[in-house]
């Protein structure tokens, strides 16, 4: 004879305290920063171009996001001791680069991408990190590129003298 167990049981605490069903949790805290404003310039860039890619940061816990301003004095500073990078992907989502933005002044971080890919869209995730936690910002710049190596805009022309 076979006893049916109540379903309170099976939730029963030792379901916390066995690992094996103990859900994990990412151990890495959250920044408090968003992001304010992104660009690259050339956008659109033609093959080979060095793409100047640029990230504005802003602190959720001040009480002027909306005013914030690349040379905001009162930049915490979680904003001004980040790494911060941009990881640029093609349109299949595979990495094809990724660029360290450097800060330039005080919540604004720059770098260069050079554009030695194909034509297309490419979308650039922004990832900061800092002693406060990280946050990564998915897809959150769009870069086209005109033009290849092997475009007609790049070939050579070729003279026949037969």
């Amino acid at each position: 004879m076979h006893k049916s167990i109540p379903r309170k049981v099976l939730e029963a605490p030792n379901a916390v305290s066995n690992p094996a069903v103990t859900p994990t949790h990412n151990s890495t805290p959250t920044l408090n920063i968003f992001l304010n404003d992104t660009s690259a310039a050339p956008n659109p860039a033609n093959f080979s171009d060095p793409v100047k890619i640029t990230a504005v940061f802003g602190n959720n816990s001040s009480s002027s996001q909306i005013d914030a301003t690349p040379n905001d004095l009162s930049i915490s500073t979680e904003l001004t001791n980040m790494a911060v990078y941009a990881t640029i992907k093609n349109s299949a989502g595979i990495e094809i680069g990724r660029v360290n933005l450097q800060r330039i002044s005080g919540n604004e971080y720059a770098g260069i991408w050079n554009a030695n890919v194909a034509s297309g869209t490419y979308m650039a995730t922004i990832d900061a990190s800092g002693s406060g936690g990280s946050r990564t910002f998915n897809d959150a710049l769009q870069i086209v590129v005109n033009g290849s190596k092997n475009s007609p805009n790049t070939i050579h022309a070729i003279r026949n003298l037969g």
